[in-house]
């Protein structure tokens, strides 16, 4: 059986909703004190799900310390050398779970993600478009709230009931999850699959009427 982490620099977590282990990382270096930890607990090999729950809040970023982009994660030897780590404690099905605001919107967060893909071959990335939000009422690994798209503010994640937050929870399956794997993307949320669809309609039909404004970002 593999084990699911749950590691988050942002919020307060307790492990539970089928994360084995919360990881609490630290300000500096968290990228290699997670790699660390996993030796620690003795996982080479066993991680089937793991979530990496930092602030994003951009297109192609994952606050990590340093910061992980599309250029750091192949430039940057205290970024490229954690990531590259990873792979000895990946099942070689598993899936990483990038939890981090809007990293993996427009072509920029795709592209971020097929880059990323390629440090774990046969694994699935997975990144979100819309941003989270943290539930005051819960602190299990895994309780992060899918905004949608649309800014929630506290009172209005208090007023959901328990069964409606755990629908809402940012997870691979979520309507704003983006997959990669292998340097290519596998699962496109529908919310850009409409925009490409359309934006592919009006270069078929030369369309001269003005576009309207965009919710994804480019």
């Amino acid at each position: 059986m593999g084990q699911n982490i749950w590691a988050y620099r942002q919020g307060a977590f307790n492990r539970g909703n089928g994360w084995h282990e919360a990881i609490d990382l630290p300000r500096e270096n968290n990228l290699q004190h997670l790699i660390r930890r996993l030796d620690n607990l003795e996982l080479r090999g066993q991680v089937s799900k793991l979530a990496l729950v930092f602030h994003g809040d951009l297109p192609g970023i994952v606050q990590t310390n340093p910061i992980m982009n599309e250029s750091s994660i192949f430039e940057n030897a205290e970024v490229c050398g954690p990531i590259s780590s990873l792979r000895d404690y990946l099942q070689p099905s598993a899936q990483i779970m990038l939890v981090a605001c809007s990293s993996a919107a427009g072509p920029i967060g795709s592209r971020f993600l097929c880059r990323l893909s390629t440090f774990w071959p046969g694994r699935t990335v997975i990144g979100f478009i819309t941003s989270g939000e943290f539930d005051p009422r819960y602190h299990t690994a895994g309780d992060i709230f899918d905004t949608g798209g649309s800014f929630v503010g506290g009172t209005v994640l208090q007023n959901l009931s328990r069964q409606e937050h755990i629908e809402r929870r940012m997870m691979p399956s979520s309507r704003s999850a983006k997959w990669a794997k292998d340097g290519n993307i596998t699962r496109l949320p529908i919310a850009e699959t409409m925009f490409n669809q359309e934006r592919a309609q009006r270069t078929r039909g030369g369309s001269r009427q003005p576009r309207q404004r965009d919710t994804i970002s480019e």
